[in-house]
């Protein structure tokens, strides 16, 4: 698995296993803390981060500052609906990480 000449990950009899990368935008990180080993992320590309197709939730509180690990969303219009089929990835770090 490569973006352009760069390789991202590989594909093992386990899964594929990619090295995370910064999004454009810059506000979802790539590595944490030195950790650049790859890593499992299923159906999501190395650079994925944010919400995608819930066009009125909005993440209110990514939980990197206080509340620390608490994760907040919001629907802007009417209740939110997660239909069968939907996935969520979710990165974990330690707390002394969440600066970083």
């Amino acid at each position: 698995m490569a973006r352009g000449e760069r390789v991202l990950g590989e594909s093992t009899y386990q899964g594929v296993f990619v090295k995370l990368v910064e999004n454009s935008e810059g506000h979802c990180r790539g590595s944490i803390g030195g950790n650049d080993r790859p890593q499992a992320v299923w159906l999501f590309s190395a650079n994925a981060c944010g919400l995608y197709r819930f066009a009125n939730l909005e993440l209110r509180h990514a939980g990197r500052t206080e509340p620390v690990g608490e994760i907040v969303l919001e629907s802007k219009k009417g209740p939110v609906q997660i239909r069968s089929g939907s996935a969520a990835l979710l990165r974990v770090v330690s707390p002394e990480k969440v600066g970083v």
